[in-house]
């Protein structure tokens, strides 16, 4: 089982609402709080996690073209008051004057090769599309019960000799009303029938 899979399974709200509007949620500072750093890439978000040690500091702002930063202040160099308001003030925006003209896959492979934990923001469109969620058979499609097709999320957690789940339409309101009648509550298909024909049903 797959972390990504675990992590796209608790998408399953969001993915709903995507396939029923097609509208990727918002982004905010306050919807990106993460135990890393979230900053722009040209093509959406990416997230650096890890110990950000003095070695790795001069190694970043060599590669984003920052080696200003190298001499002077040693907040840019993990010293002593480099804090959350620090970050948010001046880390990231030095960061992004070069993660925001570079793709948010080459920012991660980039910031990878030099010690930091990356991993890139995806959107709810980009994870419909997700080659590696169709690999993983992440998604079930159904009906819709309109005519259409509705895409939903597959639970991560699938057993070697447990049978896959049905890919079924909803049922539509009162659709198995007598099946469930005469199952659960005991009744007969006759008394079912008599409570249809005076409207209780």
């Amino acid at each position: 089982m797959a972390m990504y899979d675990c992590m796209f399974a608790h998408m399953e709200g969001a993915m709903n609402v995507f396939q029923t509007t097609g509208d990727d949620p918002v982004r905010s500072r306050e919807r990106l709080a993460n135990a890393g750093i979230t900053f722009r890439a040209k093509d959406g978000y990416v997230v650096m996690a890890g110990v950000r040690s003095e070695d790795r500091m001069r190694e970043l702002w060599k590669v984003v073209g920052r080696e200003d930063l190298l001499e002077g202040d040693a907040r840019y160099l993990a010293g002593p008051g480099m804090d959350g308001q620090f970050y948010y003030e001046h880390i990231i925006p030095a960061i992004e004057g070069w993660s925001t003209g570079v793709p948010k896959f080459q920012v991660a492979a980039t910031l990878t090769e030099i010690g930091f934990s990356m991993g890139v923001t995806q959107t709810m469109s980009d994870l419909a599309h997700c080659p590696h969620l169709e690999a993983r058979q992440m998604f079930v499609e159904t009906g819709d019960t309109l005519g259409g097709t509705f895409r939903g999320v597959k639970t991560a957690a699938r057993l070697t000799a447990c049978v896959d789940s049905p890919a079924v339409t909803a049922p539509l309101l009162g659709e198995h009303t007598a099946e469930i009648l005469c199952s659960l509550g005991g009744m007969t298909p006759e008394e079912v029938t008599a409570l249809e024909a005076e409207g209780a049903l």
